[in-house]
């Protein structure tokens, strides 16, 4: 595990209408993703506190076709 996070998922890969991402971890830690585009443009951003499991969905059939990224990052240290 990395800073207590036993799983990432993401998926489907790649996404045409719905990015679902999930985090299992047994640390109870603050966590922040953020899903951004090539140019650096944020698409999605948020912040978990005292969350043992995160698991969202957002839609992505507006925006344009291209390259994303997803950030993890947990207590200021990037994972993912």
């Amino acid at each position: 595990t990395i800073m207590g996070v036993n799983k990432v998922k993401v998926y489907p890969n790649p996404a045409t209408d719905k990015l679902n991402f999930a985090i299992d971890y047994v640390t109870i830690e603050s966590v922040s993703v953020l899903f951004y585009n090539s140019i650096g443009n944020i698409m999605f951003e948020k912040k978990y506190i005292d969350k043992k499991n995160i698991a969202e969905s957002f839609y992505v059939e507006d925006l344009q076709r291209g390259v994303y990224f997803i950030k993890i990052t947990i207590c200021s240290l990037l994972i993912f």
